[in-house]
C-alpha cells in the first residue's frame, strides 16, 4: 500500500540542517509517512551520511548539483 504522505527534502552541504529537520519531520509526521532526502550533488557525501542515519529515509543522491 502506498504511503498517505510523501515528503520530501533536496539538500545540499548542509547535513547539520538536515538533521534537525528530519528530527523534526519524524517527530510529528504519521507513521506511514514516506520521507525521501535528494542530495543535490554535495561534494563530500555528508548528506546522504546524515539522511542514512534515520531508519525508513530514503535517499537519492544525485552526482551534480542541479
Amino acid at each position: 500500500m502506498p504511503a498517505r504522505l510523501s515528503v520530501i527534502i533536496p539538500s545540499h552541504n548542509r547535513a547539520d540542517l538536515l538533521r534537525l529537520c528530519l528530527a523534526s519531520v519524524l517527530r510529528y509526521a504519521p507513521a506511514d509517512v514516506e520521507v525521501v532526502v535528494v542530495d543535490d550533488g554535495s561534494p563530500d557525501g555528508a548528506v546522504s551520511e546524515a539522511a542514512g542515519a534515520f531508519p525508513g529515509v530514503r535517499v537519492l543522491r544525485r552526482e551534480r548539483q542541479s
